[in-house]
């Protein structure tokens, strides 16, 4: 069975993604106003967006077999370093380093190294308790890249600085020297795939027909090719920009 509401919502991200991705080129790449990232507003935007991707990613790994979980982490895995690659050679003052697509890939592939060794890890918690769990990690793991943990406003403790010298960025450790245009390591963000993971569960089991209402046409087509639309998306704004900047300027 597909659920609409996976596709819908999907769907939903990605276009805000565009949107997000369209004004960051405008304002960051072209230099209209550099510190534009550093807008609180735009910042929540970016997180709640990057949240509920990943949310949804979660939520779809627990409707793969174990075999296209392997397959898929590895495909996420090899996108990841493509993009890598392709923004060192086109865009090296935009390098990609541990971007999106390299975290779904490690998410993957670590939570189905995880069921491997341990099938029952993720069943010592109840649904909602593992949502709770996983939103409670999150949060206290938040600003990790920072150098801090605890709970926010809370009470926070520091890192050792020189975890942050071994070369951890994709776990959630980056160096002094550490610098990505897009950077989404595991921490804290795997807590939220794995509490995408429990929500999925949840819904199923206690409110079934929300999964599969939310039919809503072009919205949840995009949500469908979300991957490639994920892939082709920034290129072609850069493109729309430069032809507009051609014929305008």
């Amino acid at each position: 069975m597909r659920y609409h509401f996976l596709d819908f919502w999907r769907g939903f991200v990605v276009i805000a993604m565009i949107i997000y991705h369209f004004l960051y080129d405008v304002y960051v790449i072209e230099g209209v106003n550099i510190f534009w990232t550093q807008n609180i507003f735009i910042q929540a935007y970016q997180e709640a967006g990057l949240c509920m991707f990943i949310t949804i990613s979660g939520m779809a790994w627990n409707m793969m077999n174990s075999s296209k979980r392997f397959q898929r982490g590895i495909l996420l895995s090899l996108y990841g370093l493509t993009i890598t690659i392709a923004t060192l050679f086109f865009m090296p003052e935009e390098a990609i380093f541990c971007g999106v697509l390299t975290f779904f890939g490690a998410a993957f592939l670590l939570t189905y190294a995880l069921e491997q060794i341990a099938p029952n890890f993720f069943a010592r918690l109840t649904h909602r308790q593992g949502i709770f769990v996983m939103l409670g990690l999150y949060l206290c793991t938040l600003n990790l890249d920072e150098g801090l943990i605890g709970l926010p406003g809370i009470f926070q403790l520091h890192v050792p600085k020189k975890l942050y010298d071994l070369h951890l960025a994709l776990l959630g450790l980056p160096g002094a020297d550490f610098h990505s245009a897009d950077y989404v390591p595991l921490l804290p963000y795997l807590f939220i795939f794995w509490g995408g993971g429990y929500l999925q569960k949840y819904l199923a089991e206690e409110h079934p027909h929300v999964l599969e209402k939310w039919d809503a046409g072009i919205i949840n087509r995009i949500g469908r090719h979300s991957l490639i639309i994920y892939l082709l998306h920034q290129p072609l704004l850069l493109g729309i920009i430069e032809a507009w900047k051609i014929l305008f300027n």
